[in-house]
């Protein structure tokens, strides 16, 4: 061996480009690598369940459950602790919330360089108050699930699980400042039950003490907590689609997406929160009852927006659908947006008139539109004129049609002819040329896709009726869209 090596800055450059797979190899083959190798080894391999058991199996003495052990039978273990960064444990079984109990250690943390944890707890496992020597102030990424066992659990074992998410969270926001950790990345899922309001307050609390989040995944966000994650730069946050959730991504320290989701049991008419705005919101999705998205939509007034996707959660009320295209509409807006779908995923409803949706016209340079409530909506060959005529870059179109026999006709479709950049049509019509049609010359559409929305009965009716007039309809089609290639009756 070089006598170079046992110069430790030269191993540990060494080591530096050495992968993991390499680490044990290395360990196994010299001994002046093999500390460093080890070391390494735990530093760049996450440790999971498995292994963690494993790591207890054979660091530790065969009785150790069952007695705290000194400080001499704990050192092999803590050797290797020392040195782990990662750890992932699913179902923590009694070893979890054991080995605080009976590791002897100079410091609180049974980890106390861990970097990364991430846990899976059953709602019918204690977890509370051992995960503490879990969380070291070198923690950076913490990962908590709540998640139902094999069985189902009873009442007493629910309010269990609640009572210590309560005070796990409460012990995060009043830790001593000597062992508070600074996050960039925080989960916590839970799929237990609703989130009491004790609870959401301390979530909150101890969120407020973080300022260098990059990543927020969480099923609820109160609401008040909004002004301080708005003031956060380069943070992603995920919601999910349950009461009061929210997405935002943040770009530079300015939003340049924003995902409200509210559920039935939303109760704020005010708004996410009052007095913000998001000036600089590009993306927009908002999804909820109409009365309260109108308010929403003032948060983003003003902004450049790019692409708006709105989803209505109850019935349809044309001055509210109005109220809010008049929030979103800015001189900005009306120049800058692209795309604008709208979803209605309520039935029982009468198609609705495309005069419903006259407002979306003033957004006159989208190149994408989509009109999908579930009742559907009737088009005439006239409202194709109006749309053509208002949004002249329009690129794709997609508009659900009423169940029922739709009014639009083939012949309809060359008013297509005025969007020079229209690739993909998606309508519901009647496979028929209204009488006194004219076949026109061939034109420069780029029309590559049409697909009727409607049914293939439709065409079955058609046929019977003898209102399909095959040569002429193939005729029409291949003069006004002269690059289609897919015509599809689904």
């Amino acid at each position: 061996m070089h006598n170079a090596l046992e110069i430790v800055e030269i191993r540990e450059r060494i080591l530096g480009f050495v992968g993991p797979s390499a680490l044990l190899p290395l360990a196994l083959t010299c001994k002046l690598f093999t500390e460093f190798a080890l070391q390494g080894l735990y530093e760049k391999t996450p440790i999971g369940a498995d292994r963690l058991n494993d790591l207890l199996a054979t660091t530790l003495p065969r009785d150790a459950e069952s007695r705290i052990l000194p400080a001499v039978e704990c050192e092999p273990f803590l050797r290797v602790a020392r040195h782990t960064r990662e750890l992932y444990y699913e179902s923590p079984e009694a070893g979890f919330t054991n080995l605080p109990r009976i590791i002897t250690r100079d410091s609180p943390f049974i980890f106390p360089n861990l970097q990364s944890l991430f846990l899976d707890l059953q709602i019918e496992a204690p977890w509370y108050p051992a995960i503490q020597a879990y969380l070291p102030p070198t923690l950076q990424c913490l990962g908590i699930r709540i998640v139902p066992g094999e069985g189902n659990a009873s009442d007493a074992q629910i309010a269990s699980s609640s009572q210590q998410q309560r005070d796990f969270l409460k012990s995060l926001a009043q830790r001593p400042e000597t062992e508070i950790f600074s996050l960039s990345a925080l989960y916590f899922e839970r799929f237990d039950s609703t989130l009491e309001k004790e609870t959401s307050s301390h979530l909150a609390s101890f969120i407020r003490t973080q300022h260098k989040l990059e990543t927020l995944q969480l099923d609820h966000i109160p609401l008040d907590l909004w002004p301080h994650l708005v003031g956060l730069c380069h943070l992603k946050i995920h919601g999910y689609c349950l009461p009061f959730s929210l997405s935002v991504m943040l770009s530079l320290g300015k939003v340049s997406s924003l995902e409200v989701r509210l559920g039935e049991a939303w109760q704020n008419p005010r708004g996410p929160v009052p007095g913000v705005t998001f000036p600089n919101v590009q993306n927009l999705y908002i999804s909820g009852p109409l009365k309260y998205l109108t308010s929403i939509a003032k948060a983003v007034q003003g902004s450049g927006l790019r692409t708006v996707w709105i989803q209505i959660r109850d019935s349809w009320d044309l001055s509210l659908v109005n109220d809010l295209l008049c929030n979103l509409r800015s001189e900005a807006s009306i120049n800058s947006l692209r795309y604008l779908g709208w979803k209605m995923p309520l039935s029982g409803m009468d198609p609705l008139p495309f005069e419903a949706f006259h407002s979306v016209l003033l957004f006159t340079h989208m190149v994408g539109l989509t009109l999908d409530p579930l009742c559907g909506v009737d088009l005439e060959d006239r409202d194709l004129a109006l749309i053509t005529q208002s949004l002249p870059d329009l690129q794709e179109i997609s508009v659900r049609p009423p169940r029922r026999r739709p009014i639009l006709t083939v012949g309809g479709l060359g008013h297509f002819t005025k969007c020079s950049q229209m690739r993909s049509i998606k309508l519901g019509f009647l496979p028929i040329l209204p009488s006194g049609t004219q076949i026109p010359s061939t034109t420069s559409s780029k029309v590559e896709t049409i697909f009727d929305l409607g049914s293939n009965k439709l065409l079955e009716d058609a046929l019977l009726e003898d209102e399909l007039v095959v040569d002429d309809l193939v005729a029409f089609l291949k003069a006004v869209f002269p690059n289609l290639k897919t015509l599809k009756f689904l």
